[in-house]
């Protein structure tokens, strides 16, 4: 499984410096920028202090859509909870989940947002599952390369049992990566009426993010059986 740190517009190249660090320590390497490009500035390599090749060899992105194009998995991170999503997970709960889908997913997109204002909801809803810092404080929130950071470390057993063992697994095919399933469920559920602005249909998709690489490919078996259904009943109609 390989992970993909993106920063949404940082405006503090210290920050970003920091991040380096921070992943570089933790074993982490690819890292990604979106409308930025402070990670160039010499305050960012000062403060990566040994991870300067992190930042040289950081992905600048003109979009987030375009960040997040080849993407598996994308897991979108916020200081505080919205309306838009019902179920936030820890970081040790993303972990686990995570885990549970190896074999389908193998390469996973963390989202972190601006240092004033975080990510946007339309950011948000881009992203398969959402990921919360539990904080205990007046004031909850934590410095950009904190969050990375705490994130870093909880995943970073994934990274490194993927190190060590990579050849023990199959890459996923194209049609069977998590982000292709999504795809193809949202289309049946468009299909029979269920579609993007429908509460049920958004609900089951949010859900979806919580399923097993076993249960995932039960979902998966499923659609083909749907899909042949909703083509014999248009013919059956047309």
């Amino acid at each position: 499984m390989e992970f993909r740190f993106i920063l949404v517009e940082p405006s503090v190249p210290e920050n970003v410096g920091s991040v380096a660090r921070a992943m570089k320590t933790l074993g982490f390497h690819s890292l990604a920028l979106v409308h930025s490009e402070i990670h160039r500035e010499e305050k960012a390599k000062w403060v990566a202090h040994g991870a300067g090749e992190i930042l040289e060899h950081a992905k600048v992105y003109p979009s987030l859509n375009e960040a997040i194009r080849d993407l598996d998995f994308v897991v979108a991170t916020t200081a505080r909870k919205r309306s838009l999503n019902h179920d936030y997970h820890t970081p040790k709960e993303l972990c686990k989940l995570l885990k549970e889908k190896e074999g389908i997913v193998h390469k996973v997109g963390l989202l972190f947002g601006r240092e004033e204002s975080g990510l946007t909801n339309a950011e948000l809803a881009l992203a398969h599952c959402v990921s919360s810092i539990p904080l205990v404080g007046t004031y909850p929130s934590l410095n950009l390369a904190q969050a990375v950071l705490v994130y870093a470390y909880e995943l970073s057993p994934i990274q490194f049992t993927h190190s060590k063992h990579s050849d023990r697994f199959d890459q996923p095919s194209d049609e069977f990566v998590y982000h292709a399933l999504k795809i193809r469920v949202q289309r049946i559920l468009e299909g029979i009426g269920l579609g993007k602005e429908n509460l049920v249909g958004k609900r089951l998709l949010e859900r979806l993010a919580l399923l097993s690489a076993s249960d995932l490919r039960l979902v998966h078996s499923l659609c083909a059986r749907l899909e042949k259904a909703l083509i014999f009943q248009e013919e059956r109609n047309g």
